[in-house]
């Protein structure tokens, strides 16, 4: 707050952003995806939605 008042901006919270959150983020999508998809493929014949 106090970098932005005098007209800096803090470098480190890009880089930390780009580095950190980015990887988590993405990584966090796929373990859902995974987590879902084999969900699915344990219910086994028990189909959900229009497709039956």
């Amino acid at each position: 707050m106090v970098t932005r008042l005098v007209g800096k901006e803090p470098a480190w919270l890009m880089a930390m952003t780009y580095w950190v959150v980015g990887p988590f983020l993405m990584c966090s999508i796929t373990a859902a995806y995974v987590s879902q998809r084999r969900a699915r493929r344990r219910a086994g014949d028990a189909t959900v939605g229009r497709h039956q």
